[in-house]
């Protein structure tokens, strides 16, 4: 049977934990018939591997340090039939790629492997995935830019009004601006803090998650009561 690869690469938002984990390394090993090398790079260059899961998650260094990127890798070649098969599954964040699948083998196997594999990064994506925008694209990626700016105009305008500030069809306050450039400056600083792209639920990067929800809770509160403070004190005012 002549040789099949197949590849695709991911733009959305992940969360990646033991039991997806574990669900793409049945796959590979499954794939290769042999168990494949899963690596933790960690930061500060350090760099942890095994071909079994649960050694790897209850390592020291996974509890002590940061994750930065997981991939999980396998190679066998059979000689009855001759076929060499291949797989790789990288989670990292570069240039805003964040799943990268490369398998290699027969046609049929090499499909049906992709198929699990999709289905399983479909699983762990994150609630605010949709909203990740691909870069693969010229278009897209512009409108990742254009659309929070947008935004950030559209809330600053509202701002200024709701605190009595000028807004008519021809004119705007000059408050406008200053409070739309302040959203968007937030947005862009702290998008990857509040949403980030790639989360690993293992050790000391499982803070990370908690981080960024309480950080979501924390601004999504303190906008809701800002406003509706500002009613408040309208109301007793009148």
């Amino acid at each position: 049977m002549p040789d099949y690869s197949t590849s695709f690469d991911r733009y959305r938002a992940y969360t990646i934990g033991q039991e997806t984990l574990a669900a793409i390394v049945k796959v590979a090993g499954d794939f290769i018939e042999a168990s494949p090398t899963i690596k933790f790079y960690l930061e500060d260059d350090h760099t942890v591997e095994d071909t079994n899961l649960a050694a790897l998650v209850s390592d020291t260094m996974v509890g002590g340090r940061n994750i930065q990127r997981v991939s999980v890798e396998g190679r066998k070649t059979l000689f009855s039939p001759l076929v060499s098969r291949s797989i790789s599954v990288n989670f990292e964040v570069e240039l805003h790629r964040i799943a990268s699948v490369r398998i290699a083998g027969e046609r049929d196997r090499s499909l049906a492997a992709r198929r699990e594999i999709e289905t399983i990064l479909a699983g762990a994506e994150i609630w605010y995935a949709p909203a990740i925008l691909s870069r693969s694209s010229l278009l897209l990626f512009q409108m990742s830019i254009f659309i929070p700016l947008f935004m950030a105009m559209a809330a600053g305008v509202y701002v200024v009004w709701l605190f009595g500030g000028e807004v008519t069809t021809t004119t705007v306050s000059g408050w406008t601006l200053i409070v739309g450039a302040a959203f968007a400056t937030v947005y862009f600083s702290l998008k990857d803090l509040l949403f980030p792209k790639l989360t690993f639920n293992f050790g000391r990067s499982a803070n990370r998650i908690q981080y960024a929800r309480y950080w979501r809770n924390f601004f999504l509160t303190s906008i809701v009561v800002g406003i509706l403070a500002k009613f408040a004190i309208d109301r007793l005012l009148k």
